[in-house]
């Protein structure tokens, strides 16, 4: 039989619509570029399913898209929508020398607490009823594709430039200040990218450390020739002098004045939280008048910086 008409297929979907059934996706909100509802009467616009392994294929996807997904962050999954996280915000200093029957030297390390709170986007799309009457053959894998692309944009914006006002806490944001500003406003050196590396203190140079940049800077880099300190691929893995980079398509391109271009330190102190992972829900009341059925969307995430010291940026010169 053809897949609509099989006994399976029609009771997955009748249980699916009726709420009995619900998927808990594992991705972010959809972004489109098709602005009005799907329907089958335009070329350009495509159609809703629901088979049973979309939801796999999503996180699958997902995972190779989003520098979150990849990195060594701390990820966090609460059921509040607020996360306190006591920090250290001075360190006990070292012992001291104390003469005979003098007095012990008093130092205590001063506490202090990043508050990570969860947001919620959002997205809805309209579907045709007529499309969703058609086979589901081939459409799960661009479904898929469309969340994943969707999913991975949002936690890249959000989590490398996003303010922290009314929103998450990127990376860059959170960052102490810049390490090293470049002496060009167009490119950078291999000097420059080691020596912001050695503006973030030594104890944030470990196993969970890397570089976030965009594509073309991290092949720019990579690219440098001519250069004392260039970077050769060596037996112990790395792209630069044996720490990774991700890439953070959000992070300003090189020939941007005055932009933070590059970024390194222990991506361990970045949090990232979510709670409930991503619903979908359908409605196909709303716009039955139209013919249409209403997908709703939503995620709840945060993220925040854990320890200001833990991070540095290039800065593009400004002129």
């Amino acid at each position: 039989k053809a897949a609509k008409e099989s006994p399976s297929f029609i009771k997955a979907m009748l249980a699916w619509a009726q709420g009995d059934n619900p998927r808990g996706f594992k991705g972010n909100d959809i972004e489109l570029g098709v602005k009005g509802p799907w329907q089958t009467g335009e070329d350009t616009e495509g159609g809703y399913a629901v088979p049973d392994e979309f939801y796999n294929r999503i996180v699958e996807q997902r995972q190779e898209l989003s520098w979150v997904r990849q990195a060594p962050v701390t990820r966090l999954v609460s059921n509040h929508d607020r996360i306190l996280i006591p920090t250290e915000a001075t360190a006990g200093t070292k012992l001291v020398v104390t003469a005979e029957e003098n007095a012990y030297d008093e130092n205590e390390p001063v506490f202090g607490q990043v508050a990570l709170t969860i947001h919620k986007f959002t997205k809805m799309i309209k579907v045709s009823e007529e499309m969703l009457d058609g086979d589901a053959v081939g459409l799960e894998a661009y479904i898929a594709s469309v969340v994943a692309r969707a999913s991975a944009a949002a936690e890249n914006y959000y989590c490398s430039i996003g303010t922290g006002n009314g929103m998450p806490e990127g990376v860059i944001a959170g960052g102490s200040a810049s390490g090293v500003t470049a002496a060009s406003k167009s490119a950078v050196t291999a000097a420059e990218v080691i020596a912001t590396m050695g503006s973030v203190a030594s104890p944030y140079h470990n196993s969970s450390s890397g570089f976030l940049m965009t594509g073309g800077t991290k092949f720019a880099i990579k690219a440098l020739t001519g250069n004392a300190f260039q970077f050769i691929p060596t037996p112990a893995g790395g792209d630069i002098l044996g720490y990774p980079i991700f890439v953070a398509p959000d992070m300003d391109a090189l020939g941007t004045q005055s932009g933070k271009a590059i970024l390194f330190g222990d991506l361990s102190m970045y949090a990232f939280a979510e709670r409930q992972g991503v619903v979908l829900s359908r409605n196909p009341y709303l716009y039955q008048a139209s013919g249409q059925v209403g997908l709703f969307v939503k995620q709840r995430f945060g993220g925040a910086v854990l320890q200001t010291l833990a991070f540095k940026y290039l800065t593009q010169a400004n002129a």
